[in-house]
């Protein structure tokens, strides 16, 4: 579809002026607002207001070299509806008394903050609790306990503020950076954190999907949990309990506020 049609001109088609920097940086497809399907759409750089720096004469002038505010725009190359991509864009927009969409965020960017904040179940004051219900906070397998119940409390939380496949997406993306986290890091078998997230998330998907209050479901969970880690102490299951729901309701939060501000993509 990308070559059926020329590249948006926006300086040709009125929605920038003449002398605007501007530079072409790619095509690629997304859902247009107007055509309400995926379309070819034109990545730009520009430069709209004041700026230091030369070109050629009577040639169109590109940002390279120029000093001014740039902001990011993609235009529909079939029905040239513009979107503006970050928050220079925006301001430009409202500066004009023009309603503007949400800029977009990378759900790989939002996955990295979540892998970090899920790499926080390890740090030795996570860790230090354990040995209080008698578990070596130490050993690599309790270690990948946590790591794999924190996961799965954002695989149900996620649902919540996004949609299946951006849910999806998201949980997949953490997943492989915690699996960078337990193989590169902490220097432990990739083949053990595959084999265990699979059969660990078969288990807490049946548990969490039943016809169970959720009281319930949690609790059985949480002692499948406290299973992995060697252990039956009533104390360690609360715990577990208490955090799973800490997570899950921390993880909506975070994820409803991103969604407000920002257009989320894979």
């Amino acid at each position: 579809m990308a070559d059926e049609y020329p590249i948006f001109d926006p300086i040709k088609n009125g929605v920038f002026g003449e002398s605007t920097p501007l530079t072409h940086e790619r095509r690629v497809e997304r859902v247009c607002s107007e055509c309400n399907t995926a379309t070819p759409h034109d990545h730009f750089e520009a430069i709209l207001g004041g700026y230091i720096g030369f070109g050629l004469p009577f040639v169109r002038k590109s940002t390279a070299g120029k000093l001014g505010t740039r902001s990011h725009w993609a235009f529909c190359a079939v029905c040239g509806a513009g979107t503006p991509l970050d928050a220079a864009a925006i301001a430009v927009l409202e500066k004009a008394g023009i309603a503007a969409g949400k800029p977009e965020l990378s759900l790989e960017t939002v996955a990295r903050e979540l892998a970090s904040r899920i790499s926080q179940l390890i740090a030795d004051e996570q860790l230090e609790k354990l040995a209080q219900f008698g578990v070596d906070p130490y050993k690599g397998t309790h270690k990948r306990e946590l790591l794999l119940l924190g996961l799965h409390a954002l695989r149900v939380s996620a649902q919540q503020p996004l949609g299946e496949v951006e849910s999806v997406a998201l949980v997949d993306y953490t997943e492989q950076l915690v699996r960078a986290l337990y193989t590169e890091v902490l220097k432990y078998p990739a083949s053990t954190y595959d084999q265990a997230l699979a059969e660990r998330f078969a288990e807490y998907d049946e548990i969490i999907t039943d016809s169970r209050d959720f009281s319930s479901k949690l609790e059985s969970l949480v002692v499948h949990f406290a299973q992995g880690l060697d252990s039956a102490d009533p104390g360690l299951i609360l715990w577990a309990a208490q955090m799973y729901v800490g997570w899950m309701k921390a993880n909506v939060e975070f994820l409803t506020d991103l969604n407000n501000k920002y257009e989320l993509v894979p």
